[in-house]
């Protein structure tokens, strides 16, 4: 069973931005958590991943998994840098958080 946490946008320097803002800034780029388990106990684990950032730009991304007890929740947070034109131009960052509950799974 596949569900997930809420899931916000916060830039590098604090300032939350919609969904649809993230969407149009990352373009063709697909963003997505979720959580799964194992028949041996409640793990959740998520991911971030990218299919094509305007056909060409790469787009950083990390796995993490946590194993939560029965009816714990974490939090839990993790980073991703977007290059863009070239190497000269900075580096556009943002911060996903959302939670994960194993009552949720």
């Amino acid at each position: 069973m596949n569900t997930q946490g809420p899931l916000r946008f916060i830039s590098l320097d604090g300032l939350e931005i919609t969904h649809d803002d993230a969407v149009n800034l990352l373009d063709h780029a697909v963003i997505y958590v979720s959580v799964t388990n194992t028949a041996s106990q409640a793990r959740a684990a998520w991911l971030i991943a990218e299919f094509s950032l305007n056909g060409s730009l790469g787009l950083s991304y990390s796995q993490r998994e946590i194993v939560l007890e029965p009816g714990q929740t974490k939090f839990y947070s993790f980073t991703f840098n977007i290059p863009l034109n070239n190497d000269l131009e900075p580096m556009v960052g943002f911060e996903f958080v959302t939670y994960l509950s194993a009552t949720e799974i």
